[in-house]
């Protein structure tokens, strides 16, 4: 029955996946000088505006409630005055006043990106872009990223993984499982960043040792026109034929965590394949994860984290089975797309990039 309803939901929602806005702070990178918090908790929205009065004065403005479905927020906006200065004894609450109404449409392909409307008589209703803030996950200055598009140098730290084997064939004893992942390096290499690392040998290194790298090294890259990361880790076990097998990860990764494959319906997910396959020939299954180390933790061991020595770790090959391969309708299908093509292109590159760690 959950099958049946969640399959409903996603032809219902023309192929939906899982899906929320990114919160955090917000701006319009053209309009510097202003900017937006927007909080989620659950599928209520909480926005704040720091913004100004016609002749300049500081004000700030706040609209709560239910989104609509996922992607769509409108409610009306309250002005504040009278607030409490930095420093000052309590004056009592602020007063708040309705002044207009606000709409926030956030693209339902990017969650950090969005249209917020602006709705507050007499002046004329206006749109503007509005994008997620990230002021530290790509670094400045002379010892910091340079090019290095912020969709891979925030892949960097360390991500925790749940998989979900529940259709996988021949995993009956479990029905998840779990990874961790950690990145240290970026890398420009055939115009592509691609951003680098393994698989820890324990869940509470955050690093990557020579062993780490040598039997589960780890590389990724962010496809611009499937718009999220793909990853290639050298899993260090063989199939009952003696192949090496690696796993592929594709998702379109926000600032803490991503969701892939919740439908099916391309939108992402992990497998396992032979190291020396194609990772897009073999079928994916649901992937969740989150950041459980953050960048500066895995460089300097300083962060929000913990840490303790690698135990010592048994490199032996572990035996498992490739994910079976997609049906021979879905691959045309794909592959009649020409970014498909060349998003293909690019992962053969990157299997290519982990092959050569070993």
């Amino acid at each position: 029955m959950r099958k049946t309803l969640a399959l409903l939901l996603a032809l219902t929602a023309g192929g939906a996946q899982a899906y929320q806005p990114e919160a955090g702070l917000w701006w319009n990178p053209n309009e510097s000088g202003s900017g937006f918090t927007i909080e989620l908790q659950d599928n209520l929205l909480v926005f704040t505006g720091y913004l100004g009065e016609p002749n300049g004065l500081p004000v700030w403005y706040t609209s709560a409630g239910f989104l609509n479905g996922n992607a769509l927020y409108e409610g009306e906006l309250l002005r504040f005055t009278n607030s409490q200065c930095a420093g000052c004894s309590y004056s009592g609450p602020p007063q708040n006043q309705r002044v207009g109404t606000i709409r926030l449409a956030f693209d339902a392909n990017d969650p950090t990106r969005g249209t917020l409307t602006w709705n507050v008589p007499p002046l004329p209703i206006r749109s503007m872009p509005i994008e997620r803030y990230y002021y530290y996950y790509k670094r400045t200055g002379p010892n910091g990223d340079g090019s290095a598009p912020i969709h891979a140098s925030k892949m960097l730290g360390e991500w925790s993984l749940n998989l979900d084997f529940s259709e996988f064939p021949n995993f009956n004893d479990f029905r998840f499982s779990g990874d961790v992942l950690v990145f240290d390096q970026l890398d420009l290499e055939g115009g592509t960043w691609y951003f680098d690392g393994c698989r820890s040998e324990t869940s509470l290194d955050a690093e990557c040792s020579t062993d780490a790298l040598r039997f589960n090294g780890a590389s990724g890259f962010y496809s611009t026109s499937r718009r999220r990361q793909s990853i290639i880790l050298d899993d260090n076990s063989v199939n009952g034929s003696g192949q090496r097998l690696c796993m592929y990860y594709e998702a379109p990764v926000q600032a803490e965590y991503f969701s892939a494959g919740a439908t099916g319906n391309n939108d992402g997910g992990f497998t396992i394949f032979p190291c020396s396959a194609n990772p897009l020939n073999y079928a994916l299954y649901p992937l969740r994860g989150f950041r459980s180390a953050s960048r500066t933790f895995v460089e300097t061991g300083r962060g929000p984290s913990k840490r303790a020595e690698a135990a010592t770790v048994d490199h032996t090959p572990a035996l498992r089975e490739a994910a079976p391969l997609k049906s021979v309708a879905q691959r045309k299908s794909e592959q009649a797309d020409a970014s498909y093509v060349a998003f293909e292109n690019e992962v053969r590159a990157l299997v290519q990039r982990v092959n050569a760690k070993r």
